[in-house]
Order: structure tokens, then sequence, then C-alpha cells
């Protein structure tokens, strides 16, 4: 038979008492020190889930981190490689096919002469100069001028 204890706090109360008191030890009759072992437990327990997620946490964000710089380093060479397919003549539509939508337009002159298409990432930048016809003049490629790029550059001449 299931008794409801919420019901009723001091019935809740006087069965631990009369538990301690119907049990050979020396806590007495108010139960008192079995109250305080039991939550000292509790907090030791809560202490450790708390310790075992922290440390899930890390590890999670670690694999997290360590996928992502994958990725980039992955990706080094893309937009390198593509902008290598671009050649002179080649129609403005074929060249965001290729390279997606620029990251900068800028027009070349007054409006119908021209403008500059720019693409970057963290690692190259490709300049297209598309004439009044929508057809690429030049296309360049250079390393880009980012945070990734300087900071590998100080590391390099520093090990060197």
């Amino acid at each position: 038979m299931a008794r409801n204890l919420n019901s009723n706090p001091l019935a809740a109360t006087r069965s631990t008492q009369t538990l301690c008191s119907n049990w050979p030890c020396s806590f007495g009759p108010s139960g008192s020190r079995i109250a305080m072992s039991i939550a000292t437990s509790n907090s030791g327990d809560l202490i450790e889930r708390r310790s075992r997620l922290l440390k899930f946490t890390i590890g999670v964000s670690l694999v997290a981190l360590l996928v992502a710089a994958g990725f980039a380093i992955n990706r080094t060479h893309i937009l390198k490689d593509r902008s290598q397919k671009i050649s002179s003549g080649m129609p403005r539509e074929q060249v965001e096919e290729l390279l997606g939508k620029p990251y900068l337009v800028l027009p070349k002159g007054p409006r119908g002469t021209g403008e500059l298409l720019v693409w970057t990432d963290n690692f190259w930048q490709v300049d297209v100069v598309i004439d009044e016809q929508d057809q690429v003049v030049t296309c360049r490629c250079v390393p880009a001028n980012s945070w990734y790029r300087i900071t590998q550059s100080k590391l390099s001449s520093l090990l060197q």
C-alpha cells in the first residue's frame, strides 16, 4: 500500500523518527544526522554530475573546434583552384557559377564601363575585372589580408 507523504509533512517526519528509533544506531530519535548524511550524499552526487557535465561540454567543444579547423584547413585552396578556371572573355554569369556571388562589387569608372568583382576567404582574394559587355578582362588571385594569413606569416617567420 503506497502512502502519499506529500499530503501531511508531519507524517513524513514521524515516520522518519519512527524509522530511526527502530534502528539500533546512535543517531537519536530526531533523525537529524541521517538527514545531514543524505543531504551531504546528494550534494556530492550533484557536484559529481556537474563535474561530468563540465567535462562532457569541454570535450564536445574541443571536438567541434577540431572539426571546424579541419574544414577550414581543407578549404584552403578551393577559391584559388576555382579562380584558375576563369579566362579572358568568359561571361560574368559563368564566373559567378564558379565562385558564387561576389563579396564586393566596385564600378570601374562611370556607369556602363565595367566593374571589379572581388571574392575573398581567409586564405585568398580573387579580383575579376569585367568590361561593359559583362565579360572577363583580367583575373588575379592574391593572398588575402586576413587575420589568419597575418598570423600564419608571423608564426612561420618566428619558426625560421
